[in-house]
């Protein structure tokens, strides 16, 4: 609400930033008299600024003067009226901008504008340019405005401090603008782009340049600037603004003498006021001053504001304020009474409220309410302040609370048991609160004991229907409704609530509406769950009294009833939630715990009814271009694809959006390409459905039609939990395929959603048969200079083509080429695709000579193609394509310069092959693509024995090289620890030179602990020093200590392990957290003791530990058992039988025993 009176400012910061300053000091003063015309008695015309800064406020004597000698003030609104317009256009503008979805920044300014802004905006805010929206804008805008009203030195800005001084002489107030005229002022997007980039100090050097500018009383200056848009134009809303200003001075000034106090910058100009009024009939001219005064040492000479009574209703107690209060609309459907005054003069907003206490709340005592009333205003705040008070003699409690944005002192009673009183101020500043105007506001109260008390008027329920949402419900009162288009991506919120304050029961009511194009995809009961669970965590030691699935008139339900803390006080929140297409339903009442008048929520829960979708009459309509025609309620029409939508490449998409149910109907047209083929139409059509579900679905009613050449499927598609089916229905017609889909609840589709899917019609008849048109061959041939398009294309109907044996020379030409949508992962792309299909019809890799002969004259363009390749031929995994491996790389080497992460082969599953790739295979040992294959196998082929040591240490050179060139160039990979680095790490031990040695001392001092104990490993191998710091850090880790164990055994170097941690309880722990680590990593693991008891046939020792895999006070905690060890506490070896976790049940300390019994019997049944 701060905007509309800093837009002014922030406009001429912005225009300062390519402004003149004009440093001709003639007639400086911003004091101008008006005279003439008739007038028995002159007014003044004053330029202000609206600032809170000190400087702002040092005012010429003759300012003061002009205050005290006229009879009335007017500024550019009405500030008795203003502060009360500003809060309520406030909340209405609030609730508009929950209401409408947010403006991407990028569609409210030219292309041009964006372009020049975008990265400057991305660094601002800190998220994508496109992400940025205008509500971005105007949130910074607000937050720097709150910033300049908090630190401001004084209390208000200059023209309603004025205001204030004329009202506190008794003097007339009034304005000569209204709101609205305000509002089309406010900055345009562009001037809010440049604020928000302005740096911290550029503002600041701006601000002082504008107060000095004022401060020297320079209109000239001010003039220079102030009507140069960004185009050199003049600004025409502020000529608007004059024009109406000048008017209203004519008809005020003949009224009243009059101080007019009006932005600076509406002064001077051939289109200022002093010029229109001069152009009038009036006289204006300037008024200079002798000595400025400050304004805080100004005392007003005059009778003073005569302050107002609050109008309470049924004058329970009574209450004044500086100025008229208003009704805060918001509160009425909740039963709530609260009346406000914002005095814009002091920045300070006076609230009372009162709410009758209903019997039930009577019981529970003064000092529970006051605590409930302080625990609901503390949250998120502070509390400077809480004691007890008595004002006219009536008790009270007094809480001062900082907030976010300021401060509020409130101070409330509870006469009689009778109703709860609040009455409270907020400023933005403490010192706000502390003013002698808010100590006279609070000891204005007093209540009336003695009045006539009218009798309660029986409650009327009344039965409220909401066709748009299709419900109806009775309640006690009227709601208020809220809407909400931003809180949920794909839905629209209405919301409606009201809160009967004498029985103290709150109504609420939720519909989700689903926007076009959307459909929730959620599960159910799954959905159910999830709030149940988010409920229980909204409440203080929350209990789900009752939870079970509902039925409403056909549509799934789910209710239940939980009971909890809230603010301190025990409630009741019963919940009905209903699924029903593309409406959901969420209706709830809550009350406190035992209150008598649990009997209405009974009534308004029971009430609620669904009513049929209010739809326009089902006809037959035709698409746009009148190509078919179907039965719906609402047209049909077309729209661009989302372009990230890949589901229905090359198809032309039209929808019905149904605004009754919410639901959208899809119907996507595609002209089947001509290289396409099918063995029958029924294939195509039973192999496209396929796309439309998974194998957890259920699907009903599959039914394959034909009708002349045109044949068609139809199902419908559920997931199991879901009332919300996915209908589909798929014509093929000649060489166009038309897809029907849709999601809507099943309840809707028998007799409704049906007819869409059933009365689709196609015009003319195409007898042309599709499935003879394409082949293999021309798929290949279209593949050559394919588009995205194309490739989207063939991809999406891959699974459908009926590739046989006559295509092999085909596939074999299409995988010579790299095609456009190719990365490294090998997967999610045609080339694997290919590769995929040609060794599943090429069962006995007859395509092994062919890529012999092609390998060396593979394009550079298309180099990915040999790890295919590759692949392919160690997938045949024969003693020729091994061999064929061999010479290939021979002959061309691979000449990617990126290492591949990963490609599909199959060199590690018959090492005996493998090894006939060597020693020919280690002169790719350091090529930037498959470094890491060439290590990895070669480690595995030291394992089998299949080379030997000394043909690494031959090509040691060529590992240091790699190695080095990985310190050098992917530390960061290297930290994560990838097993290809351990391979080349432990390669590095085995050639066992300076150079190796040199870089193993590198990897020692990675973080990674993965490296550091494969580098310990090598080290120890080349009889480097063992560095005992990070055998005691891998020690202490139950992640590594057990291998360490094992690793210094095999080499008979168990002297270097740390004693402290060579015990059976230690390596087991070590060991069992291996095992508990098969998905993630547990984050507790417990000793809780060892257990030695008869296992097969012997005593044997087992270590029991209590394992969680979360944290906190919830966490929940299971058995782990590691054994089983030998009673001799020196021996450290166990086969591990029975190590794993016990997870039946969680963890009893009590009856560990017990527990452990029952998994070692567990162990024995799976043995069996």
């Amino acid at each position: 609400m701060k905007k509309y009176f800093l837009s002014g400012f922030l406009s001429i910061l912005y225009l300062c930033s390519a402004g003149q300053v004009v440093k001709d000091n003639k007639g400086n003063t911003l004091l101008w008299r008006i005279s003439g015309k008739g007038l028995a008695k002159p007014s003044y015309l004053y330029g202000t600024m609206h600032l809170m800064d000190k400087k702002v406020f040092q005012l010429g004597d003759s300012v003061y003067k002009a205050i005290e000698q006229t009879d009335g003030f007017a500024a550019e609104l009405d500030m008795n009226k203003v502060g009360n317009q500003m809060v309520n256009h406030f909340l209405s503008e609030k609730e508009a901008r929950r209401a409408s979805e947010p403006v991407k920044l990028k569609d409210a300014v030219s292309a041009e504008t964006w372009n020049h802004y975008k990265g400057e905006l991305e660094k601002k805010f800190g998220k994508a340019a496109d992400k940025i929206t205008v509500n971005d804008l105007e949130d910074l805008e607000n937050q720097l405005q709150s910033d300049m009203f908090k630190k401001g030195d004084m209390p208000t800005f200059l023209d309603a401090w004025l205001s204030g001084q004329a009202r506190k002489q008794g003097k007339w107030v009034g304005g000569i603008e209204d709101l609205e005229d305000q509002l089309e002022h406010i900055g345009a997007v562009e001037e809010k782009i440049q604020l928000a980039i302005f740096d911290d100090e550029y503002f600041r050097k701006q601000m002082e340049w504008l107060i000095r500018v004022y401060a020297d009383q320079r209109l000239d200056s001010i003039d220079a600037m102030m009507y140069r848009g960004m185009n050199g134009g003049k600004d025409f809303i502020m000529i608007k603004r004059n024009l109406k200003m000048s008017r209203r001075m004519d008809s005020l000034a003949a009224v009243r003498s009059t101080l007019f106090a009006v932005g600076a910058a509406h002064l001077p100009g051939d289109s200022g006021v002093i010029s229109l009024l001069r152009s009038r009939g009036y006289t204006v001219t300037p008024v200079y001053s002798s000595k400025k005064i400050s304004a805080d040492k100004y005392v007003s000479k005059g009778p003073g504001a005569e302050w107002v009574p609050v109008k309470v209703t049924d004058s329970i107690y009574g209450i004044m304020m500086p100025g008229e209060a208003e009704k805060i609309g918001m509160f009425e459907s909740m039963g709530l009474e609260m009346k406000m005054y914002f005095d814009i003069s002091y920045m300070r907003v006076y609230f009372t409220a009162n709410i009758p206490l209903p019997d039930n709340r009577r019981v529970i005592g003064y000092d529970s309410l006051y605590a409930g009333l302080r625990a609901r205003y503390s949250k998120g705040n502070k509390v400077l302040k809480d004691q007890a008070i008595s004002v006219n003699e009536i008790s009270g409690r007094e809480f001062v609370i900082e907030m976010e944005d300021g401060v509020m002192k409130m101070q409330v009673f509870i006469p009689q048991m009778e109703t709860v009183i609040m009455n409270a101020v907020f400023a933005f500043n403490e010192k706000g609160v502390k003013d002698p105007e808010t100590e006279k506001f609070f000891q204005s109260f007093s209540y009336h004991s003695n009045r006539v008390k009218k009798p309660a008027a029986e409650k009327q329920w009344a039965k409220f229907n909401y066709p748009a949402y299709s419900f109806s419900v009775e309640m006690p009162m009227k709601p208020k409704e809220v809407k909400d288009v931003v809180s949920d991506e794909g839905k629209i919120n209405f919301g409606w609530q009201s809160m009967d304050v004498a029985e103290q029961v709150f109504y609420g009511m939720n519909v989700s509406s689903m926007k076009e194009g959307m459909f929730d995809s959620a599960i159910d009961e799954e959905l159910f769950e999830n709030m149940k669970e988010h409920m229980r965590g909204s409440f203080e030691n929350a209990i789900i009294l009752d939870s079970g699935m509902i039925s409403v008139s056909g549509y799934p339900g789910y209710h239940f009833t939980v009971t909890g803390k809230s603010e301190g006080e025990e409630v009741v929140t019963r919940i009905r939630y209903i699924s029903r297409g593309g409406l959901t339903y969420y209706y709830f009442a809550v009350y406190a715990k035992g209150s008598a008048f649990e009997k209405n929520a009974d009534r308004y829960l029971q009430s609620f009814s669904l009513d049929p979708y209010t739809q326009p009459a089902w006809v037959s309509r035709e698409a746009p271009d009148k190509s078919f025609s179907t039965s719906m309620p609402y047209p049909i029409r077309r729209i661009e694809r989302d372009p990230e939508d890949k589901s229905h490449p090359g198809a032309e998409r039209f929808i019905v959006y149904d605004s009754s149910a919410y639901v959208t109907s899809y119907v996507d047209r595609t002209i089947l390409p001509e290289w396409l083929w099918f063995s029958s139409d029924t294939a195509f059509l039973s192999s496209r459905a396929a796309d439309y579900y998974g194998d957890s679905d259920s699907l009903a009613g599959y039914t394959m039609d034909a009708n002349g050449e045109v044949k068609s499927v139809s199902f419908s598609v559920i997931e199991p939990g879901d009332n919300l089916a996915k209908q589909v229905r798929l014509i093929l017609h000649g060489n166009e395929l038309y897809e029907l889909f849709g999601h809507y609840a099943i309840s809707d589709l028998p007799g409704n959603y049906d007819r869409f899917f059933r009365d689709f019609r196609v015009k003319g008849i195409k007898t042309q048969a599709t499935s003879l048109k394409g082949s293999a061959d021309a798929l290949s041939n279209a593949l050559k200079n394919a588009d995205e398009h194309t490739m989207t294309q063939v991809k999406t109907f891959w699974s459908h083509l009926p590739f046989t044996a006559a295509d092999i020379p085909a596939l074999r030409s299409m995988m010579l080429r790299i095609y456009p949508d190719f990365d490294t992962s090998y997967s999610d792309n045609l080339n694997g695709m290919i590769a995929n299909q040609l060794r599943y019809i090429d069962s006995n890799y007859s395509s092994v000579p062919y890529f012999s002969e092609q390998f060396a004259g593979i394009a550079e363009k298309d180099e990915y193609v040999k790890p295919l390749i590759i692949g392919y031929f160690s997938a045949a995994q024969t003693k020729e394509s091994f061999a064929a491996i061999r010479e290939s790389l021979k002959q061309s080497p691979i000449r990617i310069k990126e290492q591949l992460p990963y490609f599909n082969n199959r060199l590690y599953d018959s090492l005996a092959l493998t090894a006939m790739l060597y020693p020919d295979f280690l002169e790719h040992a350091s090529s930037r693509a498959i470094w890491h294959l060439v290590s990895g196998t070669a480690t595995s082929l030291l394992d089998s024995g299949l080379i030997s040591p000394q043909l690494i240490r031959e090509k040691g050179s060529a590992f240091c090289a790699v190695a080095s060139r990985l310190l050098e160039e992917d530390a960061e990979n290297i930290e994560d620890g990838s097993y290809y680095y351990t391979d080349l790490i432990r390669l590095l031990g085995i050639v066992n030179t300076a150079e190796s040695k040199s870089l193993l001392t590198k990897f020692s001092k990675m973080e990674s602990r993965h490296i550091r104990f494969n580098t310990l490993l090598a080290m120890l191998a080349c009889n480097m020093p063992a560095d005992s710091k990070t055998i005691l850090t891998l020690a202490t880790t139950d992640e590594y200590r057990h291998d360490l164990y094992d690793e210094l055994k095999k080499i008979n170097k168990l002297s270097l392990f740390p004693k402290s941690y060579l015990s059976q309880q230690q390596l087991a722990q070590s060991r069992l957290y291996e095992y508990a680590s098969e998905e993630d990593p547990p984050l507790s693991i417990v000793p809780v003791g060892s257990k030695t008891m008869l296992y097969k046939g012997k005593q044997q020792k087992f270590y029991l530990f209590k394992i969680s895999y979360d944290e906190g006070p919830d966490a929940e905690y299971y058995l782990g058992v590691a054994g089983p060890y030998d009673t001799n506490a020196a021996s450290m070896s166990s086969s591990h039988d029975v190590t794993g976790m016990y997870w039946d049940e969680e963890f009893d300390a009590k009856n560990k025993d017990k527990q452990l019994e029952a998994y070692l019997k567990s162990l024995e049944i799976v043995e069996e």
